[in-house]
């Protein structure tokens, strides 16, 4: 037997019943997805008496309805009968009326160009000046001809034949808009079984109509409830919230919703709970995820993310539904589970900030996200797996059972967590310079957030330093190079950071100073030079954006190098002295090369290879140096492991084992003891091993009463420093970059921003 039956509604009848909000939309409708060009399309097919779909509403017992499909083509309609001025366009604007208008303004110029701008002031003059469709009915054209007759006074006799002319067509207007209004619109009246709602709205949105597949779960994942109980989730419901007000926005009324029994009872629905769990996961980590634009946007990632933490593979995301209960069978549980993998967030988060921070050449609060969603989540995934899950498999490696702790960590977690931040970033970064997650990603997250050694498998400086040369090596192959310069991608910023985050002191990254990206070869020398042999059609380039000609630069004003090296750059050299900053300090900090290093870009080439051949062989030498700077950056602790018995015959004067059996008389359990990180008596320093500005430096933390020092405790002996060093007019950046240095030894640590530690017990506190 039938359920549903077919009928015809006035627009003019249909938008009433939105107004009266006899017609609302169900809590599993998406928010209004069409953009400006699809809504003309609609409005043109109507007036053009074109077929255009149909409603499907669903009869409540009240008598009044449910929108099921079709939110989109009532949206605009309801626009156009609210104010169709907004959708007159040129095509409104009949040529041959241009053609007489132009004529009776006797106007000598460009025709062509003069035409265009009649029909723009005319265009203009309707969109502006009505807001209503009672604006329309009651247009008044003498005005927009006199508007006309002000701009081309040439045509002040023909006024009153412009004025006909005008009103005819605008006649021609108002009456669409009275057809438009009487339209009739086909609906399906559907009056079954309810529960049926959301699988009819899948399949009809499967068809055709361009849903996301998470749109689409929007509709089958109504029915289950949970509330937020957790504070750290409560503000989910928030966007929720600004969802459901961006419907309202559109003057529709939500079935079942309201914004203040939301609030109060925060029960939520798997999509909402997901959907408000993306906003909230890009919102606290804005370094991870980039954050969509609207509120009515879907952002993927609590989706990709909660799937890909129980197992899930992404194509069979409807299933979470059903895993989820058979996992969870409280809303504290629910609640704890998500909380969960905020602590999987916060772990990942921890491995990778130190280069995601990075100031490099942002400005202000400018957020660069080096990696895809999916690389971000595979890594979440895998850590939260490693932390809290565990799985059986058939024969086949299928998951067929799973077991998800939620109040503690797994015992293999601890030994996970240690591998994971000594090789975690390593892996990262290798995966980005080898575009592994180029493509939708799927099939890699759903293979990476299960394999617990993935983020966790030693990473050796070979395997690095291999990746690094094959990818520079395949940047300057590919990259042929004139008038169109590559600007720098994710992969070469990101390196830009590992190189750069150990030369910059805490003081100098959290400065008000601004960096540029260099090119140090600069484009505009390597263009004019290219140009010599781009003759007759010919075309030769280089690699000129590759990662080895890249450097970071003080940005400076008026700095306008163009074609002009930094050893060229008179005005900007001139800038950094008057700021104290030397060459030698720039080459040693930032650029990594010596004047003679350009020597190439000097003379004059007859021969392209003869010009690529010197080019790369720059580009060589200063890859070796920036690669050895990478590798030693994120293989310190490696470095400090090697050099420890260098490092120690020169400051160690007494052997540790004084040390070993006086802890052993203690009863002190040693298992606890970074052996990398002795705390060092000042007897066993061989102080005259330092140099002047170090030693100086050592004496002032050596009478520090306190272990823990800041740099404004340091600042306070610039007048006593100033007296043994009256050259030096920068003693405060002379203070910040020995402590570098006396951390690089190993003596004191980095705390945080302007606090530090000293690693040697002085002898005053001894005494």
């Amino acid at each position: 037997m039938s359920k549903w039956s077919a009928e015809t509604y006035k627009a003019s009848d249909l938008a009433e019943l939105i107004d009266k909000k006899e017609i609302r939309v169900p809590p599993y409708q998406r928010g209004q997805v069409w953009k400006k060009k699809q809504e003309e399309k609609l409005v043109d097919s109507i007036k053009k008496g074109f077929p255009f779909g149909t409603l499907l509403l669903y009869k409540k017992e009240d008598g009044s309805f449910q929108l099921i499909d079709g939110l989109q083509r009532s949206t605009t309609i309801t626009k156009y009968l609210k104010n169709p001025a907004k959708f007159y366009k040129d095509e409104d604007i009949d040529e041959n009326t241009i053609d007489k208008i132009y004529k009776l303004l006797s106007i000598s110029g460009n025709e062509e160009k003069i035409k265009t701008n009649i029909k723009n002031t005319i265009k203009d003059w309707v969109i502006n000046n009505h807001r209503t469709m009672e604006d329309v009915k009651n247009m008044d054209h003498p005005e927009c001809a006199k508007i006309l007759i002000e701009s081309y006074p040439t045509g002040k006799d023909n006024m009153w034949e412009i004025i006909k002319i005008i009103g005819k067509m605008f006649k021609k207007f108002k009456e669409e808009c009275e057809e438009f209004s009487n339209t009739e619109i086909p609906a399906i009246i559907y009056y079954g079984d309810p529960g049926n709602l959301p699988t009819i709205f899948d399949r009809i949105n499967s068809q055709g109509t361009q849903l996301s597949k998470y749109q689409i779960l929007a509709a089958t994942w109504t029915y289950q409830k949970y509330k937020i109980l957790n504070e750290d989730l409560k503000g989910i419901v928030d966007y929720v919230n600004k969802f459901y007000t961006s419907l309202l926005d559109e003057n529709f009324e939500i079935d079942d919703y309201n914004v203040n029994g939301l609030y109060m009872e925060k029960d939520l629905n798997l999509y909402q709970l997901l959907f408000g769990f993306g906003k909230l996961l890009a919102d606290k980590y804005p370094c991870l995820f980039s954050l969509v634009k609207k509120d009515k946007d879907v952002q993927s990632c609590g989706f990709n993310l909660v799937n890909a933490c129980v197992g899930n593979r992404n194509s069979k995301i409807e299933d979470l539904s059903k895993i989820l209960n058979e996992c969870f069978h409280t809303d504290q549980e629910i609640n704890d589970f998500l909380c969960n993998i905020l602590r999987a967030t916060e772990e990942a988060y921890k491995c990778l900030q130190s280069y995601l921070k990075f100031k490099l050449n942002k400005r202000d609060d400018t957020i660069v996200i080096y990696h895809t969603e999916m690389q971000i989540c595979s890594l979440i995934s895998n850590i939260f797996n490693a932390r809290y899950t565990y799985y059986t498999y058939d024969d086949h490696q299928n998951i067929i059972g799973r077991s998800i702790e939620i109040h503690k960590s797994k015992k293999s977690y601890d030994d996970y967590k240690r591998k994971l931040r000594e090789n975690c970033f390593k892996r990262y970064l290798m995966d980005i310079l080898n575009n592994k997650w180029k493509g939708t990603g799927d099939k890699n997250l759903d293979e990476i957030s299960l394999n617990p050694s993935y983020y966790t498998d030693y990473i050796s400086k070979d395997m690095l330093g291999n990746t690094l040369d094959h990818w520079i090596g395949q940047m300057n192959t590919e990259r042929n190079e004139y008038r169109k310069v590559k600007m720098p991608g994710p992969g070469e910023k990101l390196l830009l950071s590992v190189i750069y985050s150990k030369t910059f002191t805490a003081y100098e990254q959290n400065d008000d100073i601004n960096y540029d990206i260099e090119h140090l070869a600069p484009k505009g020398a390597l263009k004019k030079i290219l140009k010599l042999f781009n003759l007759n059609g010919m075309y030769s380039g280089l690699p000129i954006s590759s990662f080895a000609n890249l450097c970071l630069l003080r940005e400076e004003e008026n700095r306008k190098k163009k074609d002009k090296t930094l050893y060229e750059d008179d005005n900007y050299l001139k800038i950094i002295n008057n700021k104290y900053v030397s060459l030698e300090e720039i080459e040693n900090k930032f650029s990594f090369t010596k004047e003679e290093d350009f020597d190439w870009l000097n003379y004059y080439y007859v021969d392209f290879e003869e010009l690529k051949k010197n080019y790369l062989n720059f580009l060589s030498k200063r890859f070796e140096k920036q690669k050895r700077m990478i590798l030693n950056n994120l293989f310190v602790n490696e470095n400090y492991t090697n050099q420890t018995e260098k490092v120690a015959k020169r400051i160690i004067k007494e052997e540790t084992s004084s040390i070993q059996s006086a802890v052993q008389n203690l009863r002190v359990d040693t298992s606890e003891i970074d052996l990398l990180v002795p705390l060092f008596s000042e007897e066993q320093i061989d102080v005259e091993y330092l140099s002047g500005w170090q030693k100086a430096i050592f004496n002032i933390i050596d009478k520090f009463e306190a272990d823990e020092f800041t740099l404004q405790q340091m600042y306070n002996y610039i007048d006593e420093l100033k007296k043994n060093y009256p050259q030096n007019n920068t003693i405060d950046a002379k203070i910040r970059q020995v402590l570098q240095n006396l951390r690089n030894m190993g003596l004191i640590e980095f705390m945080s921003a302007g606090k530090y530690k000293r690693l040697w017990k002085s002898k005053k506190v001894n005494n």
